[in-house]
């Protein structure tokens, strides 16, 4: 088998707001017209989740690992949420095993397209500042919510379509795309407790009445 879905948009649920459920729906949207004449594969998202009380659905480890890119739009919430994080690692490890199948074309192909979604760019984890493509959504707002027909939108979404034809031509061309595929009947996401928090959070220690300090 080789792969069935263009990417995976991965995100944190969160609470369930117009705010999130718009930006998802119009990014999905976006990306589904860019590629539409260029490849048949299938852009996933997990909507299930945002519904009250909906569990985490194991079989989106397999759609995943059948996609050629992950797209993660990064809020705070993210690396707060264990599901993401164990997402995000799935990938990694995808990422890694299939970069070495690509060789030397590889070195420069990274298979995790971050999206900030996030006002303080300053503070994004090492995870995702440390990747090669970045784009800046921060600015979404529901008031000019057509991502694909924004001014400053539109350009990154057709920046992030050409990163994903450009990989998954790149595992066509070489002819290993079945390879990449070929564990993902049985491919499961890594448990929690192999996905620890991306960093420490430091809370400051205050004194519980004012002027009077707190021991050391």
């Amino acid at each position: 088998m080789a792969f069935k879905n263009a990417c995976f948009i991965s995100y944190s649920h969160g609470r369930d707001t117009a705010f999130t459920r718009t930006f998802i729906t119009e990014l999905k949207r976006a990306i589904e017209e860019e590629l539409d004449q260029l490849m048949a594969e299938e852009v996933v998202v997990d909507f299930d989740r945002l519904e009250p009380a909906a569990l985490y659905n194991e079989a989106l480890a397999k759609a995943i690992c059948e996609s050629v890119v992950m797209i993660v739009v990064y809020s705070p919430r993210y690396e707060q949420s264990a599901y993401c994080r164990r997402e995000y690692e799935a990938m990694r490890r995808l990422e890694e095993r299939r970069l070495a199948m690509l060789g030397e074309e590889g070195r420069t192909l990274g298979l995790i397209l971050p999206i900030i979604l996030a006002n303080d760019v300053d503070e994004l984890p090492e995870q995702i500042k440390g990747r090669h493509q970045v784009s800046d959504m921060s600015k979404f707002s529901l008031r000019t919510p057509k991502i694909g027909r924004h001014k400053d939108f539109q350009p990154q979404i057709r920046e992030i379509c050409r990163a994903i034809l450009e990989r998954y031509r790149a595992f066509q061309r070489l002819e290993v795309a079945e390879e990449a595929c070929r564990a993902c009947p049985g491919f499961e996401l890594p448990r929690e407790a192999e996905c620890p928090p991306w960093r420490e959070r430091t809370v400051p220690r205050r004194a519980p009445f004012p002027g009077r300090e707190l021991p050391s």
